[in-house]
């Protein structure tokens, strides 16, 4: 006799952060719902709607998940209500995936053919010359930076040029041999082109023309990661790589109750708040404080 299997869906809204904690959920349920240690008889759909551009990448190696059904909604959040009405229609949908996270470490999951990729690039450039990497991503999605900066009036995932350059010369000074890759999309090279970024000793500008899993295996190898609250950050926090997190509060209740309060007191994180407005001085004394036993 053969048991028929148990279906279930939810819904991952957001970005990389919420695809990251959504699949954790999917996992912990599948788990809760598994006989005898084995997830042969459940079947996941997800149902993704998300402003990331590949996001949906993510799930693909995902063992949790069977199936899914993505909407990529840009700056139209009318694909909310699209999917709201997909999710209405199957009798089996339990509700929002990352709701159901409980751990704010969760496992990423990468094809095996991309972590070899990565491997072969990290050891090649960096491990067989014994340098230490430190990537960097200093520009937030166009979408935060631009959709929800117009609404609120702030800017929500920038920080200034000025201050990426003291904050990377001074990583030149406190890393021994350090290998430093900034990432993002190909349109943040030509912006990291004109901070002069690359201008910098050791620094080295990849945005553009590592994938979203590429640059995900990437930062999990990395002796530290910097960024604005974004991408990368989820990455590494959730990898547990030392990282520091730039974070210009705009009363995010939610983000910060869920992305960046938890980390406050990890040994691993360092959150900026106010980093706009901040002396660079202070913002320095931070950087040195926490990561000097680190790094």
């Amino acid at each position: 006799m053969v048991d028929t299997p148990i279906e279930i869906s939810a819904s991952i809204v957001g970005g990389i952060g919420d695809i990251i904690f959504g699949l954790e959920g999917f996992k912990e349920i599948c788990e809760s719902m598994s006989v005898d240690g084995t997830r042969s008889s459940i079947v996941t759909k997800c149902y993704l709607c998300t402003h990331c551009k590949d996001g949906s990448q993510l799930l693909r190696a995902n063992p949790y998940v069977n199936h899914i059904s993505t909407i990529e909604f840009g700056y139209n959040f009318s694909h909310r209500e699209l999917l709201a009405k997909r999710c209405a229609t199957d009798k089996n949908y339990i509700g929002q995936a990352d709701t159901m996270c409980h751990s704010i470490n969760p496992t990423i999951y990468l094809p095996q053919r991309i972590t070899d990729k990565m491997d072969l690039f990290y050891h090649k450039r960096i491990k067989q010359h014994n340098k230490r990497l430190v990537i960097v991503h200093p520009i937030g999605s166009q979408f935060s930076c631009h959709f929800l900066g117009n609404i609120k009036q702030v800017a929500t995932k920038e920080l200034a040029p000025a201050k990426w350059h003291t904050i990377l010369n001074l990583i030149n000074g406190i890393i021994f041999k350090p290998y430093i890759i900034l990432i993002g999309s190909k349109e943040d090279k030509d912006i990291i082109s004109e901070y002069g970024l690359d201008s910098i000793p050791n620094v080295h500008n990849y945005a553009g023309r590592f994938s979203m899993l590429e640059s995900t295996a990437l930062i999990t190898k990395a002796t530290l990661v910097l960024g604005v609250d974004s991408f990368a950050k989820s990455i590494s926090l959730a990898s547990k790589i030392p990282s520091v997190v730039f974070v210009n509060n705009n009363d995010d209740t939610y983000r910060d109750k869920i992305f960046l309060n938890p980390y406050e007191s990890k040994e691993y994180a360092v959150i900026i708040h106010d980093a706009n407005i901040r002396p660079i001085d202070d913002i320095i004394y931070d950087i040195i404080t926490e990561l000097e036993d680190i790094c």
